[in-house]
């Protein structure tokens, strides 16, 4: 491989990784409110609540997880 070969192949790798960075900052606001939804107190009456803010149906399950959550979306 060439020197310039190289150097486009690490750009491409940069900006693979700027976008990986940004997508990681644009996701950190959320990360208080997913780590609220886990709360263990978290009870019938609080999850109605979150159900009409966000006009859609919540369901509450024993060992529903970030990857399940994903996995359902």
């Amino acid at each position: 491989m060439d020197f310039v070969a190289v150097c486009l192949a690490v750009a491409g790798v940069i900006e693979v990784a700027q976008e990986i960075k940004q997508a990681i900052e644009d996701f950190k606001p959320y990360i208080p409110l997913i780590q609220g939804l886990r709360n263990p107190g978290m009870r019938q009456r609080h999850w109605d609540i979150v159900r009409i803010i966000i006009s859609q149906p919540v369901i509450a399950a024993q060992g529903l997880d970030f990857q399940n959550s994903l996995r359902r979306s």
